[in-house]
């Protein structure tokens, strides 16, 4: 058609506004999983977006999702406030959330926002501003520093720590 020619070079851009997706203005984070499927963290769910049709997953304690992030297994795990944990697909094709809180020690389950999350070799890490959590071989360890500004290239995880940038390795910081 004539106007196939039109589109040359423009990308196809679809809005969707918080009422068709279920979810909050403030799109705080964003995930992709092994299927192709879209998460979105807002300010009061998370909404899951399969090319075609948006369905909500509620989180058991905690409605801000501050960050996602997928794993080379395709598990997505979930920062909240006071509250992480991981999606899954039930039989059915739905996701589901379960919290990991539980096995986090005790005297460590109050962190407030995770702000970043980041899958790596050596371990999920949840990074809040007052601690970050460790999740790796099933066994969750709090580390006594917690940071907001921090970033991750390749498996490598970066943190802005007192005017200079610091590497968190196995659980270890080193400037």
């Amino acid at each position: 058609p004539a106007d196939a020619d039109l589109e040359i070079g423009e990308p196809m851009i679809r809005n969707f506004e918080p009422k068709e997706y279920g979810g909050h203005l403030q799109v705080l984070s964003i995930n992709q999983d092994h299927r192709g499927v879209v998460y979105f963290g807002t300010t009061n769910t998370i909404s899951e977006f399969d090319g075609h049709r948006w369905r909500r997953v509620k989180l058991a304690n905690s409605p801000a999702v501050r960050s996602l992030s997928t794993d080379t297994t395709g598990r997505i795990f979930v920062g909240s406030v006071d509250e992480i944990g991981t999606l899954a697909i039930d039989p059915d094709g739905g996701t589901i959330y379960s919290s990991l809180e539980e096995e986090i020690p005790a005297d460590h389950r109050s962190f407030k926002a995770v702000w970043n999350t980041f899958s790596t070799s050596h371990g999920v890490y949840y990074v809040a501003s007052n601690k970050t959590l460790r999740w790796y071989n099933n066994q969750m360890t709090a580390l006594p520093f917690g940071f907001r500004f921090s970033a991750k290239a390749k498996d490598k995880i970066y943190l802005y720590v007192s005017g200079s940038i610091s590497e968190l390795y196995n659980g270890k910081l080193t400037p």
